[in-house]
């Protein structure tokens, strides 16, 4: 049992120290670049700081093909090993796309490597409450609203979802 004990907590220590000592800025570029080259998503005019497990991230636009599709305040980053979140404070509609007109209070995105094929993320602001899953090896996207008044009259939004009869909110569901 002492051998064990001995063994587990050399594990946390070396998961801890990995954690803390990992370049996180330089991380985080390896993350630009990587979006930039599989998805044409680009993070820009970003101010970043790094502390001991995570980064943070301000005033950033988000591009996706020279688009501007979002704006946010601050994005906080965790880079674990066995878990990663991201989660945006005062994410809004970016400048290309302004006939959407959201805003996102928090929005919370995490990846664990204990689930690898799902990415979980929610939300909630002016366009209400929001859920969704990423099943990466299925390529499906599920989204679940909960819609405020604002955005059930947004036409343009919401034909793409169909009404939950099991939990009164709207569902979106897409392969890619």
């Amino acid at each position: 049992m002492k051998l064990f004990m001995k063994i587990l907590s050399s594990v946390l220590i070396f998961f801890i120290v990995l954690i803390i000592t990992l370049p996180k800025i330089n991380l985080w570029y390896g993350i630009e670049h990587f979006l930039n080259d599989k998805s044409k998503i680009i993070i820009d005019d970003e101010k970043i700081s790094s502390n001991l497990i995570g980064l943070k991230l301000s005033d950033g636009k988000i591009l996706f093909d020279n688009m501007e599709v979002a704006q946010f305040d601050n994005l906080k980053i965790t880079p674990a090993i066995l878990y990663n979140s991201f989660d945006f404070e005062n994410l809004k509609t970016g400048r290309d796309v302004k006939q959407f007109d959201f805003n996102l209070d928090n929005f919370h995105i995490e990846y664990s490597v204990i689930r690898p094929t799902k990415v979980v993320f929610e939300g909630k602001g002016s366009i209400g409450e929001i859920y969704g899953r990423v099943l990466i090896f299925k390529r499906e996207l599920n989204i679940l609203l909960f819609p405020t008044k604002k955005m059930l009259k947004a036409i343009i939004f919401m034909k793409h979802f169909k009404k939950n009869e099991g939990n009164g909110g709207y569902l979106y569901e897409a392969k890619f």
